[in-house]
């Protein structure tokens, strides 16, 4: 860079630099927001990519306040994450405790979730499917795109014929054998039976914790769906 020290002139600005051009700094800021711009395009198609891959959707962003901002500013509208949050840890030489990380985003995290969860809540009672029985009934005829289960879903149980071949749930104590081949029901857990109802209807599966849980439990019955259409 032209009158940069150890040049051969003095720095812009000082005395004894005499008539200059600063189109050799300007060329060099260019091409330090060109190489910086592509830095942070291979970056976000990089992290874009992973996040898909591990069916991670949410973002936090923690750095300096510049570096923050530039990065930010190359997510595309279109990324399929959504952005939840940023912060600024301090510490030297470029490292940063983790355990201080951890302790700046868990509030985020804590209401990002309580925020999606109530959301989820009200969406579900608008328009959604409640009660054991009818979430189940609907799901087997592939009305279903999405089902909100409590987080632990060993607490919650159903009945599974026992003829994988032939599939059949239900909520009912009542029903001994499958009405469509006549197998043997068999009392699951709901996490035991969620790979089948994933692998055969290809549903997802959203959990609520805590009073979301118990809500789901009290004023739901214990499961509930959003219908795809």
């Amino acid at each position: 860079m032209p009158g940069a020290p150890g040049s051969g002139g003095a720095g812009r600005g000082q005395p004894g630099s005499g008539p200059r051009s600063d189109s050799g700094t300007d060329l060099f800021e260019n091409r330090e927001a060109a190489m910086q711009q592509r830095f942070y395009n291979r970056i976000v198609a990089e992290l874009t990519d992973l996040m898909a891959q591990r069916d991670i959707r949410q973002l936090i962003l923690v750095g300096p306040v510049q570096r923050v901002a530039e990065f930010k500013a190359e997510i595309p509208a279109t990324a399929p994450f959504e952005l939840i949050g940023e912060t600024n840890v301090t510490g030297g030489a470029g490292w940063v405790n983790p355990a201080d990380i951890l302790e700046k985003i868990q509030p985020m995290l804590h209401a990002h979730r309580e925020a999606t969860e109530q959301a989820l809540l009200d969406q579900i009672q608008e328009r959604g499917v409640m009660e054991m029985e009818p979430v189940l009934e609907m799901l087997q005829q592939a009305r279903l795109y999405q089902l909100v289960i409590p987080e632990d879903g060993s607490d919650v149980h159903v009945y599974r014929s026992n003829n994988r071949d032939v599939p059949y749930f239900t909520s009912r104590k009542d029903v001994p054998h499958s009405p469509l081949d006549d197998s043997v029901m068999e009392r699951v857990t709901l996490e035991e039976l969620l790979p089948d109802l994933i692998d055969l209807y290809g549903i997802e599966v959203r959990r609520v914790h805590g009073d979301h849980a118990q809500r789901l439990v009290r004023e739901f019955g214990g499961l509930a769906a959003l219908p795809r259409y």
